[in-house]
Formats: C-alpha cells, structure tokens, sequence
C-alpha cells in the first residue's frame, strides 16, 4: 500500500520515522494517506506495551543487535 504514494525518502526510512513520531514526516503522509500515520501510531502504542520504552530506543537496540550479529 505505501508503495503506491509518491515521497520525497526511501520508505523504510518513513516507516520508522512514523513509528517515532517524527513530527515532519508525520504531517507530509497525514497530507497524503492519513491511513498509514494513525496505523504507525498504533503500532508504535504496541512497541511500548511489549518493550516497556519508546520506539526509538527500541528502533536503536535492534540496529546494533543486527550490526553486532554481521561482525
């Protein structure tokens, strides 16, 4: 579905600054699919139920799990 609107950063980078909150990209997809911000903030709402922190750090953590695991 998100593949089908047109924006100016690669999607999985707007993916997660929707799980984030980014203020920014936030209003520019409210502008063109309201759909996927209130989607995103639901999920980021089921992100902190299971890990008990904000996207964000939970975002990070993964990243360098995923790092640490190519070295």
């Amino acid at each position: 579905m998100i593949e089908k609107i047109q924006l100016r950063y690669p999607l999985r980078y707007v993916a997660v600054k929707l799980l984030e909150e980014d203020e920014t990209i936030s209003k520019e997809v409210q502008r063109i699919q309201p759909l996927f911000v209130s989607a995103a903030r639901k999920l980021a709402t089921e992100i902190v139920m299971l890990h008990g922190h904000t996207c964000s750090p939970v975002i990070t953590s993964e990243l360098y799990e995923i790092a640490g695991g190519a070295l």
